[in-house]
């Protein structure tokens, strides 16, 4: 008999802590019952062991004895540019290590519950050398920047809400699914596990977990936890020190548990359960349908992630001792039960593995040769002088046009106007008269003298476009320029604008450079004499307002188009017009 060739699943996760290694060993399980053979990788310890012990002696040292220096890293990465060059320099440092793992491994799938290994795997992406499946798992609930890489083909997140947050800063498909725990966790017989540590019935234990470091300040928190009427059940990981100053000094009646593997059981046995950062350990608490709160939280994403939960209704946010040791007192008598079930529901979702199984590679960029590019850049000034340059330079950036022709019985009228926006309400009432739309054109700096008078012209069921903001030949001013107009045009009209008509017809490269989400409108034509004796379906009519007869030119035209049975739109009711006409 031939051998069974299994799919190989290849995880990258790292010691930072202990909750990306479990997520990496629950995902590994799930994807080993759907027949798929896991390789778990340290993705650090293969970018090099320097890498790895910088990093994880350095985050150690800044939770424990600089947590002000992690608090401002993690604020000043959720920034643009430094979030780009934290994602770039471990991609830089690490995705050829990977790459030869994956050269190794030879997997069908990869999935990280790392971030920084998520930043390797995008930088592979990029160069075209990952050419299979690519995920990452997420395991905050908060979103940051450093966490998401749209080049990956799935962001796998714990909740609804989480998803749609993250949504905007992944660009990529963005599920939520099961949290990977341990499916022990939920299974163990409570009463075993009560009696295994000790505690009577009468007791109302509250586990104390500091992680797999044991980090923050637990011998606090006991306290609390014992005024409260509480019996502490302290896990200090594999903090010794902790540990020992813990059976020292605890408060009478104290349990004090070193590193356990039976976690499962402590969550079981316990009745609440007290944590200082968003890990694992949460999901974990959830997943046994045990209340959680969250005290002292870790600086940076702890910190983002306990307001998070505790707005989104999963647990309680205690923010001082005389918070944490007053809910629980109060949970007493009220254990929470509505926190508890909305946790619960994070696991109705999908599992980890039924999604990346799923999921199938996005096609590999393409990657351009230096000569190219200087090529393109020597042309593109060049071109965008004429008309039929414009077109061809934006087709060779993917940058979209609107430009005459279709079948539909349809003609678009463009309007633009001078500064003082004059003529409107004459112009408005025209259209009105005829059951005709129109897209008016406007700057940015009119429109913001005169917002009353553009919020009149979209009333009727018309639309505004960008009157030709970013007409200047220094490139980034002239992209940062025409954002900022079209998002200062939304914000006056409460609608983004769609459409740009440049002056004369002609872009710059910046407006081409910005014109990603804002079409451009070419190939209009002066609503002459002669152009309205000959008017054609399909065709696109720009009148100027400022000119003395702009108010007779649309009134000429509406008169020569009711004459040929058609209609008088807006540059998006040409379009979808058009579309449908083509379906």
């Amino acid at each position: 008999m031939r051998p069974v060739h299994r799919p190989v699943a290849l995880i990258l996760t790292a010691p930072v802590g202990g909750g990306h290694d479990a997520a990496a060993r629950a995902v590994a399980r799930e994807l080993e019952d759907l027949g798929y053979a896991t390789v778990v990788a340290n993705a650090l310890r293969r970018s090099g062991r320097w890498v790895e012990w910088v990093i994880v002696r350095g985050y150690r040292f800044q939770l424990r004895h600089a947590p002000w220096s992690y608090e401002l890293m993690y604020r000043l990465l959720k920034r643009r540019l430094p979030s780009r060059f934290g994602k770039w320099l471990p991609g830089f440092i690490g995705a050829r290590s990977i790459r030869k793992l994956c050269d190794e491994v030879q997997p069908s799938v990869i999935v990280t519950t790392y971030h920084l290994a998520g930043a390797m795997l995008s930088r592979l992406r990029r160069q075209g050398r990952l050419r299979v499946p690519a995920a990452a798992v997420i395991t905050d609930l908060a979103p940051h920047p450093m966490w998401c890489y749209p080049r990956l083909d799935a962001h796998l997140t714990m909740d609804e809400r989480s998803a749609d947050a993250f949504a905007p800063l992944t660009k990529a498909p963005t599920f939520a699914v099961r949290p990977p725990v341990d499916p022990a966790f939920g299974r163990s017989d409570r009463a075993v596990a009560r009696d295994a540590l000790g505690l009577t019935p009468d007791d109302r234990a509250v586990a104390v977990v500091g992680g797999a470091w044991g980090t923050g300040h637990a011998d606090d928190t006991a306290r609390a936890c014992a005024d409260a009427g509480w019996r502490p059940v302290v896990v200090t990981g594999h903090n010794d020190e902790l540990r020992a100053s813990l059976e020292a000094s605890a408060p009478d009646g104290t349990i004090v548990l070193g590193y356990t593997d039976d976690m499962p059981a402590v969550v079981a046995a316990c009745d609440a359960v007290i944590v200082n950062a968003p890990g694992l350990t949460c999901l974990e608490a959830f997943a046994s349908r045990v209340p959680v709160l969250i005290h002292e939280p870790i600086p940076g994403h702890g910190r983002d992630n306990a307001a998070y939960m505790d707005a989104c209704g999963l647990l309680t946010y205690a923010r001082s001792a005389a918070e944490l040791t007053s809910a629980l007192e109060a949970m007493r008598d009220d254990p929470r039960p509505l926190q508890v079930a909305r946790a619960a529901r994070m696991f109705d979702g999908p599992r980890c593995a039924d999604v990346l199984t799923a999921l199938r590679p996005a096609p590999a960029p393409r990657r351009r040769r230096a000569a190219v590019a200087v090529l393109v850049a020597c042309l593109i000034p060049a071109l965008t002088t004429t008309r039929v340059g414009v077109a061809e330079t934006s087709n060779l950036l993917r940058r979209p046009l609107v430009q005459p022709g279709g079948q539909a019985q349809d003609v678009a009228l463009c309007i633009r106007f001078g500064r003082d926006l004059a003529h409107e309400h004459e112009t408005l009432s025209l259209l009105r008269s005829d059951d005709a739309n129109a897209t008016f054109f406007v700057s940015f700096e009119d429109a913001s003298e005169h917002p009353s008078i553009v919020r009149t012209l979209i009333s009727g069921g018309n639309e505004i476009g960008n009157g030709g903001d970013g007409e200047t030949l220094l490139i980034p001013m002239a992209v940062r320029k025409y954002r900022r107009a079209n998002e200062g045009l939304r914000v006056i009209t409460g609608v983004s604008p769609r459409y740009s008509m440049p002056v004369g017809g002609r872009l710059t490269l910046g407006q081409v450079l910005a014109a990603s989400h804002v079409r451009p409108v070419l190939g209009a034509i002066g609503a002459s004499d002669r152009a309205m004796r000959t008017i054609r379906r399909g065709e696109i009519f720009v009148i100027d307002l400022s000119r003395p007869d702009g108010v007779q030119r649309v009134r000429q035209l509406l008169r020569a188009a009711a004459e040929r049975d058609l209609r008088v739109v807006d540059v998006s009711q040409l379009l979808a017009a058009r579309t449908a006409s083509h379906a």
